[in-house]
């Protein structure tokens, strides 16, 4: 199965979202650096790979909403009270 979004969709989306004037925080593993860059390289504040659990449910908890893959980022944000984008993909 592949549950990932592409790096280009990710970067569309955190361009849309800016052009809507809205302030966007990206997160994430380290590892997704060099695939994500671009995405990153938009985003008004780059967290991706520098927060522990605690520090990122801090960081939900602040925002307006998350938007995330189907998966933990998903849960954490509920459990600290932050609307979700669920972008649930499905399987193969």
């Amino acid at each position: 199965s592949n549950l990932s979004w592409s790096p280009e969709r990710f970067a569309v989306l955190v361009n849309r979202l800016k052009d809507e004037g809205r302030k966007v925080v990206v997160t994430g593993d380290q590892k997704e650096r060099s695939t994500h860059a671009e995405a990153i390289a938009a985003a008004d504040k780059d967290l991706v790979g520098a927060t522990d659990l605690d520090q990122l449910g801090a960081v939900f908890a602040r925002s307006a909403v998350v938007i995330a893959l189907d998966g933990g980022g998903c849960r954490l944000a509920t459990a600290v009270g932050t609307p979700i984008v669920n972008l649930s993909i499905g399987y193969n």
